[in-house]
């Protein structure tokens, strides 16, 4: 095993503050680790930065303290790590494992590397969260990284903080904090980090909201709303009862489908937020609403993207913005509790679903989710004749007359 020893090195030039450096021992050859920490010499003792009880620099030495045992803790885990596998290794591979380490483990540097991979593997909705939460941490900490293993428990508290003054609601301050959570409990475990909670003083719950389901009256009415043909509003009532019909599909994977995605009857696609595999039988009624639309650009099946594109993330975001807007306006002219967006069709579908009797477990099939709720369990023993079948059931509610 090797042996990590702090060791400060006295400036050759009189009154110069020196210089603390790691020294490591392995098979009996000797490396050395410059830190970028100086202190004068009266400030050294026993292998160790002496902090006063006065003086000016009182601050600054015990955060140097502070960083130095960091650095050795970080050492020791590296070593840690060789010694735990049944291979050879060079005190040249701990220097050269610490410089990377302290290169690749900073906050900043390892969520931008997250999220490149998310966007690598089609994730683009789970790359926009992280990358969302990392600038709101970075506008915390005013562009300044951090190692992860010196993230603690004062520093989330305080970022929590931050983020309440500046007004953010309850459930978007826990989103920022449980993305961030998921990202460090990662790291940690890449550096065998343990014995570490940094985020167990904070909250990473979720507040109530208020529910965006849509009644089924007003489903009703806003399929039969009068609303000029060709017009923004009614591309976007289109697009909202779409999604409804597709068992709440997100807009992002509605956008997406392509031509190969409709076989034998059936729209066959993963979820972009979970790569889950789903199955949707496509009824006339779907094909009512791609018929009365523009033609989509090949090879999309819906008619979403309509005209070619560079950038199809941008393109697609604009088009989500324009349809948002025109569904809030819908939403006052049918009186529509809480307004209307594309995702208040997710709810809808639901709350459909469970007013006609499907069971909790068929609903959570039919949405894609993963939970760790019991419901999870039944999941897998699920045939698509219940979804259909459910499904069907969502969609004949809804194209009810209001005197049935």
């Amino acid at each position: 095993m090797a042996t990590i020893n702090i060791r400060f090195r006295i400036s050759t030039a009189s009154k110069k503050e020196g210089i603390i450096f790691f020294q490591i021992i392995h098979r009996g050859l000797v490396r050395r680790i410059t830190s970028s920490h100086k202190i004068f010499t009266n400030e050294w003792r026993n292998g160790a930065v002496i902090v006063p009880r006065t003086g000016a620099r009182i601050e600054a030495l015990a955060e140097i303290r502070r960083q130095v045992e960091a650095d050795r803790m970080r050492l020791i885990r590296i070593v840690a790590r060789y010694d735990s596998v049944p291979c050879e290794y060079s005190v040249d591979d701990i220097v050269s494992e610490y410089r990377r380490y302290m290169k690749e483990y900073t906050i900043f540097t390892y969520m931008n590397d997250r999220i490149s991979r998310l966007q690598e593997c089609g994730r683009s909705g789970t790359a926009e969260h992280y990358a969302a939460a990392l600038r709101s941490f970075m506008a915390f900490r005013n562009g300044e990284d951090v190692m992860i293993d010196s993230i603690d428990a004062n520093m989330i508290e305080s970022y929590e903080a931050w983020m309440r003054m500046r007004d953010l609601k309850p459930n978007t301050v826990s989103f920022y904090l449980r993305t961030l959570r998921s990202v460090y409990r990662r790291a940690a475990d890449d550096i065998n980090l343990t014995g570490t909670n940094p985020f167990k003083r904070v909250f990473t719950g979720r507040e109530e909201t208020l529910k965006r389901a849509v009644p089924i009256d007003r489903l009703r009415k806003l399929r039969r709303l009068k609303l000029p043909e060709g017009s923004p509003l009614a591309y976007a009532r289109d697009m909202f009862l779409l999604s409804l019909y597709l068992r709440g599909m997100s807009f992002v994977d509605m956008a997406f489908l392509t031509t190969e995605n409709l076989d034998g009857g059936y729209v066959r696609y993963r979820r972009r937020k979970t790569n889950r595999l789903m199955q949707i039988k496509w009824r006339p009624e779907m094909q009512v609403i791609i018929d009365r639309n523009c033609k989509p650009v090949e090879p999309y099946l819906l008619p979403i993207f309509i005209e070619p594109c560079d950038n199809q993330i941008l393109y697609y975001r604009r088009i989500a913005a324009g349809i948002n807007r025109s569904l809030k306006k819908i939403g006052s002219m049918l009186e529509i509790p809480h307004g209307l967006t594309m995702y208040a069709a997710r709810h809808s579908w639901a709350s459909v679903a469970r007013q006609r009797g499907v069971s909790m477990s068929v609903i959570s099939e039919g949405m894609g989710h993963t939970s760790e709720t019991t419901t999870r369990i039944y999941l897998s023993t699920l045939d698509t004749t219940s979804l259909d079948h459910a499904n069907y059931q969502v969609i004949r509610s809804i194209l009810k007359s209001v005197r049935q």
